[in-house]
Order: structure tokens, then sequence, then C-alpha cells
């Protein structure tokens, strides 16, 4: 559809990823390239590490250096906006080695 055809690489990556459900990086890079935008394999990679960092994949068969990529599932879609990773202000206390502050964190 459209929707995979514009945008950034974040956002085709993450809708090449909901329709496929299970894919390699070559997988999302290859379904997410479109004329304007230009997904690498590396890119794609990393989105998946991003991917399984915050749980949204799990991996389904390990990549074996130079034979095979990585294999992921999706496993928890969201919706259709890709997932954003943030850097949050938090406040550090030297004296007591503790954040006092982490921004949406009840205490």
């Amino acid at each position: 559809g459209t929707q995979a055809r514009k945008g950034r690489p974040a956002e085709n990556m993450w809708t090449a990823a909901r329709m496929l459900t299970t894919f390699s990086p070559r997988d999302l890079a290859a379904h997410s390239t479109t004329d304007d935008v230009l997904v690498s394999e590396d890119d794609a990679r990393l989105f998946c590490a991003f991917l399984l960092r915050g749980s949204y994949v799990r991996v389904i068969r390990k990549a074996a250096p130079g034979k095979r990529e990585a294999r992921y599932k999706l496993v928890r879609n969201t919706g259709p906006r890709p997932p954003v990773e943030r850097r949050l202000r938090a406040i550090w206390d030297e004296n007591t080695g503790q954040y006092t502050h982490i921004p949406g964190v009840d205490a």
C-alpha cells in the first residue's frame, strides 16, 4: 500500500515488520526501500536490535555469521506508528548514588 511507500525509514520498517510478522533484516530492508526512502541492511539490523531491546520482537532463529541472518517474530504490534527511542532528563544524586527524579516514574 501507499503507507509503506512514503515516510521515513523507521516508519517504513515498522510497517513492513507489522505486515510480515516474521522477518530478517534483509527482508525489512527490501520491503522498506522505496524510490524516496533508502533503507540499508545495516539500518534494518539496527532497527531489529532496537525492536528486540523494546520487547517488540523475539528471535526465532539466531544468526550464523557469514551463513545466515537472524530471523525475528513481531510479538508486540502496538499500532501504526513506530516506537521511538527517547532520552529522558533525570536527576541523579551523587551523594546517595540514586536517581531522585525520573519523568513518568512514580516514586
